[in-house]
């Protein structure tokens, strides 16, 4: 017992000081360095910009992707200090994070498919509109939300095409060759599609994009992510995501600051 009270004391003293280096480091444009992992469809929208917004404030910058069950094995590897994720995390409990954007599910489909009806197509009918479903890999934190989602619908779905990029999805959709459940992030870069496929807005759970780090991990690099990430998912993916599916409208944001 007293090795571990020791031990923990030691963890915290050590953090401290690595925190108040960094600190000094930012405000003195002594650079450190920043590495953080981010899942595919976040990384398509914002890692650009973000990349260039720490660039100031950094004097390397690592970037790693991956679905959200890789990203953290990496952040246990110590390959990463923080991951933008879409997975679940309650039994995480050694972890600090923060909720930083919530997107609705819709529905993607080819165009031609909404052009045989006015109305909205549900779920169900989708089912049996002859053309397979598109699924996100099951290891993937979308991919697990969406599969419950069916799952609670009593929806199931023969399981013939699991794509894992967002691109490909796409293409196969304005090909006519597949519809999906998807979030409309992945969706985001590839606008000269669009016009070949109809999305719609479906009630379901809005999946939360969470910035999650160790609890050794310093708050100056994590409060600096967080701000960075919600400013540009604020104010460039937000009205991207209305364009694309104008239903979203009211359904897509960032959780209230607590």
């Amino acid at each position: 017992p007293e090795g571990r009270k020791l031990k923990e004391s030691l963890e915290l003293y050590n953090a401290q000081i690595s925190e108040t280096i960094q600190s000094i480091q930012l405000k003195n444009d002594l650079l450190p360095e920043i590495r953080f992992g981010m899942i595919h469809s976040i990384t398509d929208c914002i890692g650009a910009d973000l990349i260039a917004k720490l660039s100031a404030r950094t004097h390397r910058v690592v970037h790693l992707m991956g679905t959200s069950d890789a990203l953290l094995k990496r952040l246990r590897n110590n390959e990463v200090d923080t991951i933008v994720t879409s997975g679940d995390l309650n039994s995480e409990t050694d972890l600090i994070r923060k909720e930083i954007f919530q997107e609705p599910l819709i529905v993607a489909m080819p165009a031609s498919l909404k052009h045989r009806d006015r109305e909205s197509r549900t779920l169900k009918s989708l089912a049996t509109c002859g053309l397979p479903f598109i699924r996100s890999p099951i290891n993937s934190g979308s991919g697990k939300s969406i599969d419950n989602f069916l799952d609670k619908q009593g929806i199931h779905l023969p399981d013939r095409y699991q794509i894992e990029c967002n691109l490909v999805h796409l293409e196969m959709i304005a090909k006519g060759i597949g519809w999906t459940i998807t979030y409309p992030s992945s969706f985001i870069k590839n606008e000269d599609l669009w016009s070949h496929i109809y999305f719609q807005y479906i009630e379901g759970p809005a999946r939360t994009i969470t910035l999650a780090g160790k609890k050794m991990a310093s708050r100056v690099i994590f409060d600096l992510l967080y701000r960075e990430c919600r400013n540009l998912l604020e104010q460039s993916l937000v009205p991207k995501i209305i364009s694309m599916v104008p239903s979203c409208n009211g359904h897509v944001g960032m959780p209230h600051i607590k």
